[in-house]
């Protein structure tokens, strides 16, 4: 890949890389973003999507004007320790929406079944969530999810307490009051809240903070 290329890998893939320096000027610089979720605004692969067939040749991501600017802002906050996470978080969640439609950057949208609950209940986690609305919104039988989520050895339970917990671990994170995240993750009471987070994280939301 000729300097500039810009590629996309999906989770779980192991590679050598053998960067070769400049011949003017004898070094080289990467960029590397890891995708460890989707954020919130930036829609996983439908079921429909993923079934679609492979469509490139190669892993190199055509560019864009935009797609190039994104890129340069994200490096830019990336590489400053001062820059707020929120900030960092919006740069890379700029970079996905560009790349949302293009066949070649497609992995970074492909998720399991479990990370598919968890972004939707991320997205409101104050929701009462069932698996009966959960598989609607995915178009898929109750039975069916529960079955795949057996086979998956995750129960919906699970990951939903899961995601709230990370939604209000991010909103205390934001400077939101203990009570407020609680309210966010769904916990009318703060003490049963605070020891599912102790539980989760190891410490309490007052410490957290």
């Amino acid at each position: 890949m000729p300097a500039g290329t810009l590629f996309a890998l999906p989770r779980g893939v192991l590679i050598d890389v053998l960067n070769i320096p400049d011949e003017r000027s004898g070094y080289y610089q990467s960029l590397l973003i890891e995708v460890s979720e989707l954020p919130q605004g930036v829609a996983p692969l439908t079921a429909e999507e993923a079934r679609k067939p492979g469509q490139v040749a190669d892993f190199s991501i055509p560019l864009t004007q935009d797609l190039v600017d994104a890129v340069g802002n994200a490096r830019r906050e990336l590489r400053d320790p001062a820059a707020r996470a929120e900030v960092c978080r919006h740069r890379v969640a700029e970079i996905l929406l560009l790349l949302r439609r293009v066949p070649q950057a497609r992995p970074l949208f492909w998720q399991t079944l479990p990370d598919r609950i968890g972004w939707l209940v991320r997205s409101d986690p104050a929701a009462v969530w069932t698996v009966e609305e959960m598989a609607g919104r995915m178009g898929m039988g109750a039975s069916t999810l529960r079955r795949h989520l057996a086979q998956a050895g995750q129960s919906f339970r699970d990951i939903v307490r899961a995601a709230r917990m990370e939604a209000a671990r991010d909103a205390l994170a934001q400077g939101a009051p203990a009570g407020v995240a609680a309210e966010l993750a769904g916990y009318a009471s703060r003490s049963h809240f605070a020891r599912r987070f102790r539980e989760a994280f190891g410490t309490t939301p007052a410490e957290f903070a």
